[in-house]
């Protein structure tokens, strides 16, 4: 979904609130390892960020690429994570900036281009 936000004309959601797969692999351990927990569920998140500080940080780092999906704005939802910090033991999540490089690189790479 985030690539095909960053390659179509509008993004498919708004505004940009992402959790880095490497963030949720590592809650999923973590999770394994709370014995005196039952079976629950924790709300992963970085914090939102709107689609023109996306855009901005796209077209200036991958510049080639021609980004050109106009901004969307949307309702800034409000995301707990501070069970999951507690519980899970996040100190911080990795940001839009890591989440994006590291999905615009894959697909430049399987895309070959």
């Amino acid at each position: 979904m985030l690539f095909a936000s960053l390659t179509s004309s509008t993004p498919l959601f708004a505004p940009y609130r992402g959790v880095h797969i490497d963030d949720v692999a590592s809650a999923h351990i973590r999770a394994l390892s709370l014995s005196d927990t039952p079976i629950s569920s924790f709300l992963l998140s970085a914090k939102a960020r709107g689609w023109n500080e996306v855009m901005e940080f796209v077209n200036e780092k991958y510049p080639e690429q021609k980004f050109e999906t106009r901004p969307k704005d949307g309702e800034l939802l409000i995301v707990e994570t501070k069970r999951a910090e507690k519980e899970l033991g996040f100190k911080e999540w990795k940001e839009m900036e890591v989440q994006v490089s590291d999905v615009v690189e894959q697909q430049i790479e399987l895309r070959g281009v």
